[in-house]
């Protein structure tokens, strides 16, 4: 935390350092002398002075010494309009008060007490805020999940962790951002040791979801030969963690929607209800607005976003300080850290940590150490970068991703499988587009025996 105070007589330098002592500000004796640092450097926060009586006419910016800190946090204000600026004196009166609070300037009488100086202190620099947010972080490390984003650790404070928590929790992210992960801490310091079982939605057909969920009794559809309960009802005083809801069809959305309401659902098939106490996680990468039904979206209280892993630096660090000693026995410099924060990682932990498993081997080979201490001339080797990037990877078209979307779906409804679509489309350029099988044969890249074969076999 970057704390300023222009101050010409230090006055409050001495309040500031008498009530956090373990706090550090720089200190400015005028405001010429300030506003030519601010060109290089930003702090998080600034306090100014009201009156600069100590300092000689050049130095001040305004004509009265009584008005220099004024006259100071207005020219901060207009040329950085987000600054946190604070006004101090132990002289300030209701018009100084009113003036500072007219342009968004908050005013501290530094004469006040020292518990009075600290109480408000603490709140302008969210110093409780920012106990909280450290108290949480040590909560989520003690199960396994590292974070140091403050937009992550902003948004995981607003869920109760306690065990009466049902959600639900919608957490959303790119792939490989970590929400398997965030579900999995989640669960543990609200449901601890319950069951925690994870359903992934794109690899149940459609026609399974309703019974793989909500159960289904005896009879209830052919193959049903004995009851099976669902996933809430297996889950019960624990957690399900919904992977991928934006595939959930929206058909099967509205029975969730009314079991989240409720926490109570009949079987497929069945007439009796049941309830259960279910803590509901659900996660999605792709476009909530788009994939979840609005009524449904609305219901979860509280919505976590991940973002890609290249805009959350801290979490680079943390992952590479505290996981990947723990996961792959290596050890990184200061510098190999500060490198490996400014790369952009495609997969987001996926690659990085298909990174580090690639450092690992290579340098394993040379050093048969049980840790290995990993500096910044081996985490720059542009071997490693190139491999990372040529990595094979589908660059496909939103229209290429919709068509082959729409032919998984078919696969995933047909028995037949993917001969099934190869069947299908045999026939449909036979049939409709009349190609000879020679001509079909050639498109495809197949043997014309395989044409006549697969002619109308359905």
């Amino acid at each position: 935390m970057k704390i300023w105070i222009v101050d010409d007589d230090g006055s409050f330098v001495e309040v500031f350092q008498r009530v956090f002592p373990n706090l550090s500000p720089i200190h400015y004796t005028n405001g010429k002398e300030l506003l030519q640092a601010l060109q290089e450097e930003k702090p998080d926060f600034i306090f100014v002075d009201l009156n600069f009586d100590r300092i000689s006419k050049e130095l001040l910016l305004s004509r009265l010494p009584s008005q220099e800190g004024i006259v100071i946090a207005r020219r901060i204000k207009k040329k950085f309009p987000d600054m946190k600026i604070m006004l101090v004196s132990r002289f300030g009166t209701g018009e100084v008060v009113a003036e500072a609070r007219a342009i968004g300037i908050p005013f501290l009488d530094s004469y006040s007490s020292d518990q009075v100086v600290k109480k408000t202190l603490e709140e302008f620099l969210g110093l409780k805020k920012a106990a909280n947010l450290n108290a949480l972080q040590g909560k989520l490390a003690s199960v396994g999940y590292y974070t140091a984003s403050p937009q992550v650790l902003n948004e995981i404070i607003k869920i109760p962790l306690t065990p009466t928590n049902k959600g639900p929790i919608l957490i959303l992210g790119p792939t490989g951002s970590g929400k398997t992960e965030l579900a999995r801490a989640l669960h543990s310091l609200i449901r601890q040791a319950k069951p925690f079982l994870h359903i992934n939605i794109v690899t149940i057909p459609p026609e399974l979801i309703t019974s793989e969920l909500f159960g289904h009794e005896k009879g209830a559809f052919t193959g049903a030969t004995h009851a099976h309960p669902g996933l809430f009802e297996r889950a019960n005083g624990g957690t399900v963690f919904l992977d991928e809801i934006g595939d959930l069809p929206f058909s099967d959305q509205t029975k969730l929607l009314v079991f989240l309401e409720t926490s109570k659902f009949t079987r497929l098939g069945g007439t009796r209800e049941i309830k259960v106490d279910v803590l509901t996680i659900a996660a999605t990468s792709k476009n909530p607005k788009e994939k979840i039904k609005q009524e449904l979206y609305w219901r979860f209280p509280y919505i976590i976003h991940l973002p890609p892993l290249e805009k959350r630096p801290e979490d680079i660090e943390i992952y590479l300080q505290k996981a990947a000693p723990e996961k792959f026995s290596l050890q990184f410099t200061e510098p190999a850290i500060e490198f490996l924060k400014k790369q952009k990682y495609p997969g987001n932990y996926r690659t990085l940590e298909r990174l580090i498993k690639t450092i690992k081997e290579k340098y394993k080979e040379k050093n048969h150490k049980t840790e290995l201490r990993i500096g910044l001339q081996e985490v720059a080797d542009a071997r490693f970068w190139k491999e990372l990037h040529h990595t094979p990877t589908l660059a496909i078209s939103l229209q290429e991703q919709n068509l082959y979307e729409a032919l998984t779906e078919k696969i995933k409804k047909d028995p037949r499988g993917l001969e099934g679509l190869e069947t299908d489309l045999i026939n449909y350029l036979l049939c409709e587009k009349k190609m000879k099988p020679h001509e079909v044969a050639n498109l495809l890249k197949i043997s014309p025996a395989t044409i006549y074969r697969k002619y109308k076999k359905k």
